[in-house]
């Protein structure tokens, strides 16, 4: 086997998915440290909070799952509202990844 440069292994390099260089993903980079991941999801989440095309009711719906309350209800709050950012709307969550760095 051979070793890719990110640390794995691979058995042939035709079955790896390539992306465009400086392509980010949902998920830290190679290199990208946690820290770095939670400031820019910040930034971008900042960004969403002032876009006018997802309905305010939504961003309603972020707001009540940053708040600090104990138990579970802020986490599935946030849960339900990352569902319906992510199949509704990509797009401007996207843009708000992109426009973080």
């Amino acid at each position: 086997m051979c070793s890719s440069r990110s640390g794995g292994t691979g058995r042939r390099a035709g079955l790896k998915i390539r992306f465009p260089p400086g392509s980010v993903g949902s998920i830290p980079t190679f290199g990208m440290s946690m820290v770095a991941f939670v400031r820019r999801s910040i930034r971008a989440v900042r960004t969403l909070a002032r876009d006018g095309r997802i309905p305010r009711p939504l961003r309603a719906l972020v707001a009540i799952g940053l708040l600090p309350v104990p138990g579970p209800f802020d986490e599935a709050v946030l849960l339900v509202a990352a569902a319906l950012l992510f199949v509704f709307y990509r797009g401007p969550l996207r843009e708000a990844w992109r426009a973080s760095v």
